[in-house]
């Protein structure tokens, strides 16, 4: 049976499209602040909560559009 590695990662990004990435919501803010300064920016987090089979190297990609809300599921493969 396959083995899998549950990892979970926040993305904050504003409207420049400067982002941050973190591995917990109550410390995204502060990372963003630290690498972008104190902004009075439009900003938006996508949490990612992803299953992924080990040792394998894979490439994802995704488009949220400005209208999705709520959980959004994505399979690859």
């Amino acid at each position: 049976m396959p083995k899998f590695q549950e990892v979970e990662v926040f993305v904050m990004l504003d409207e420049n499209g400067d982002y941050v990435v973190a591995d917990s919501w109550y410390t995204l803010g502060e990372a963003y602040t630290e690498v972008h300064g104190e902004a009075d920016l439009a900003r938006r987090v996508v949490k990612m909560t992803l299953k992924i089979q080990l040792p394998e190297i894979v490439e994802v990609s995704a488009t949220i559009s400005a209208d999705a809300a709520g959980e959004v599921a994505l399979t690859v493969g």
